[in-house]
């Protein structure tokens, strides 16, 4: 009687015969969410031809903005504040670019403020960039020139109505946490950690972060804490996957293909070196894939 094997697929101990999909780029694939988005900026930034097939793709399919179903004069308003004032179809194929890159793309609008100091005891009102403060424990702290008084100010953000000072936020990915409860409801949620250098510059009082980076921004990097962003003002692209992968947030398809783009590359250096025994040339050449 034949004797029978038993191999399994999804280990790497096979009886007789070789797992055929454990192999070195398996072992190499990226594990979680973030690794997956640096491993696709490592191939988007050393492989020239793939990432200017990638911008085509993104800047093929994207056209002028258009504005339907309002009056000519309304469109022509919204024309340009689109198009010449935010410069909207170059944002949106930077977008896009995050999103064939990292299967996921986070944005948000921010819009212009004014920030003033207001004195607690005589109520004056001034400019944070007119007056010298001192920023410490979260607060403004200042001198009044009007009454003396010494201490934390209250703070006002004035929103501007200038249109050309809105931009888009381009949310960096390593920086957002995303959760998603598949068994829930509502949206993901999104949670920005404040970078170090960005703490840094808030711990150095720097007048140009101080005045215009939102107050809540302000408190969380003072107090060494996070931000939960509120899912109605984040634009979230993302690739959706099949409904047994779920990694919090959206595993980019790129990973999923590296093992197809790691025989290519070493089928490419395989020629090279072939061609240089039987021309004759160095065999001990290092051959740099990235």
């Amino acid at each position: 009687m034949a004797k029978q094997y038993r191999i399994d697929l999804m280990s790497n101990a096979s009886n007789v015969f070789g797992n055929p999909f454990h192999d070195l780029s398996s072992k190499m694939l990226p594990r979680n969410l973030r690794s997956a988005f640096k491993v696709a900026e490592m191939v988007w930034n050393h492989m020239d031809s793939y990432r200017q097939g990638l911008q085509k793709i993104v800047r093929y399919f994207l056209t002028a903005v258009e504005i339907r179903g309002v009056s000519k004069e309304i469109s022509k308003e919204w024309d340009v504040l689109l198009n010449q004032t935010m410069d909207i179809e170059n944002t949106l194929t930077l977008l896009g670019d995050d999103y064939v890159v990292y299967g996921n793309s986070l944005s948000s609008l921010a819009f212009p403020f004014l920030r003033y100091l207001v004195c607690p005891r005589c109520s004056l009102s001034v400019r944070s960039i007119h007056v010298d403060y001192e920023y410490k424990d979260a607060a403004f702290h200042v001198t009044c020139p009007n009454c003396k008084f010494k201490g934390e100010f209250k703070v006002i953000d004035r929103r501007l109505v200038h249109p050309d000072k809105i931009h888009v936020i381009r949310w960096n990915l390593h920086e957002i946490d995303i959760t998603s409860n598949p068994y829930g409801f509502g949206s993901a949620q999104y949670v920005w950690r404040i970078p170090t250098w960005f703490k840094q510059k808030i711990s150095d009082s720097d007048p140009f972060f101080l005045d215009t980076t939102p107050l809540e921004f302000l408190t969380a990097a003072a107090n060494e804490s996070d931000v939960l962003i509120n899912p109605k003002l984040v634009c979230h692209l993302k690739i959706e996957n099949l409904s047994g992968i779920h990694t919090g947030g959206q595993l980019l398809r790129g990973s999923q293909n590296r093992r197809d783009r790691f025989f290519v590359i070493l089928k490419l250096a395989q020629i090279l070196l072939t061609h240089r025994r039987i021309v004759g040339g160095n065999t001990n050449t290092i051959i740099r894939l990235f």
